[in-house]
């Protein structure tokens, strides 16, 4: 497919793609981890998502390669990608605009889904939890977050270290991650901070 440059987006229809990543790895052997990259539709109907049955798969890649040549290698042709989509119309085999209701349509990477360690990694920061600014959202340390669940810190602001700096479009493009950063995350910080600040062990006698 080739494309065509794109114009201001009423004019226009919008395909966006979610990047799911995540790690895999069938013999809990570090050196044998793979990291593997693919994409779904965010904007179709629902029950077209329900039914999908096709696995649109992006990359996959050694982690212990990537140790030696960098992360960046793995991520580097996707973005390019996404970029060349998100500035141009998609256009058939035979040259052609691709169009929808008259409407040409064109591609954006809406968010990137994945847990709260490769979200950090993609986003260029510490993907250790226990003794820094870990929170993709603000700049709040870990300790203080320790002592003050709901503490929200200074906005993060994007310094230019995202491997997909510059393609994400969405004003919150990493979702958090509902197991670690909520279940294992806040929601158990905050229920912690309830049963200790507001109840004693007399509210749960019967």
């Amino acid at each position: 497919m080739t494309k065509a440059p794109v114009e201001p987006q009423s004019q226009h229809y919008e395909i966006r793609v979610e990047l799911y990543v995540d790690n895999f790895n069938g013999t809990n052997k570090p050196r044998n981890q793979i990291i593997g990259a693919y994409f779904g539709i965010n904007n179709l109907p629902y029950w077209m998502q329900s039914q999908r049955r096709e696995l649109f798969v992006a990359g996959f890649g050694k982690r212990k390669d990537l140790q030696k040549v960098g992360i960046e290698k793995f991520f580097n042709p996707i973005r390019d990608e996404m970029e060349k989509l998100r500035t141009e119309y998609l256009r058939d085999d035979n040259g052609e605009i691709i169009r929808l209701n008259g409407k040409p349509v064109h591609v954006t990477l809406f968010c990137l889904i994945a847990d709260n360690k490769g979200a950090n990694e993609v986003m260029g920061i510490t993907t250790s939890f226990y003794n820094s600014a870990c929170c993709r959202y603000c700049t709040s340390h870990w300790r203080d977050l320790q002592v003050q669940p709901t503490l929200r810190g200074p906005r993060r602001e994007e310094d230019g270290n995202c491997l997909l700096q510059g393609v994400l479009q969405a004003s919150v493009p990493f979702p958090p991650d509902i197991f670690h950063d909520l279940n294992e995350g806040v929601i158990k910080r905050l229920l912690e901070h309830l049963f200790t600040k507001h109840y004693n062990a007399a509210d749960f006698k019967f």
